[in-house]
């Protein structure tokens, strides 16, 4: 894998070839072995220079996760329209333009990081949502958050699961199903 200026904009190019180099290597390797050295070896800089960049490993993994988040959910945040369709839509086609990345992620037991960041992203947008859609005037501050955490939780799990499964469907029509789950239990109620 190798990460572009287009991939990664506000990255140094230093910065996209340890990242570049770290998510080759675990194309390969197993995470918990991949070392330092490996990764500087495979990205052809200095040890120095690494460590002018990062501490370890996991802060490139770090990093390129809230990279890519903070691009992803700022070009949604300008969007106008943000029916619940809308996020599930968005979120499951952003997840499948970064698919390869996701499945090395999960390969390694990583994907934890990239769910808590989209939640905690998405969270935000979820309750722009609710407000636009439901009927939430009885909620109060403390039930909006559980609300929040609901939607973005429930859609996190939707995509890891239709992630395991091969992403066999297309984020249309999984986000037309995230809408008729939500329906369900308003319908319920």
């Amino acid at each position: 894998m190798n990460f572009t200026k287009k991939d990664l904009p506000n990255l140094t190019r230093t910065k996209r070839w340890i990242i570049s180099a770290l998510f080759r290597l675990m194309e390969t390797d197993e995470y918990k072995k991949i070392t330092i050295t490996q990764i500087i070896d495979e990205a052809e800089i200095a040890r120095r220079t690494f460590y002018v960049h990062y501490k370890n490993k996991h802060q490139i993994i770090k990093e390129y996760i809230d990279e890519t988040f903070s691009r992803i959910w700022l070009e949604f945040n300008q969007a106008k329209q943000k029916s619940l369709y809308d996020i599930a839509y968005y979120s499951f086609s952003e997840c499948f333009k970064h698919i390869e990345i996701l499945r090395v992620l999960h390969k390694h037991n990583l994907s934890n990081y990239f769910y808590e960041q989209f939640i905690i992203k998405m969270n935000k947008t979820t309750k722009e949502s609710n407000l636009a859609v439901f009927d939430v005037s009885d909620f109060s501050e403390s039930e909006m958050i559980y609300l929040n955490i609901f939607h973005a939780s429930g859609l996190v799990k939707m995509i890891d699961r239709w992630i395991q499964d091969g992403c066999e469907d297309t984020p249309e029509k999984m986000a037309a199903l995230y809408v008729k789950i939500c329906k369900i239990g308003i319908l319920n109620d």
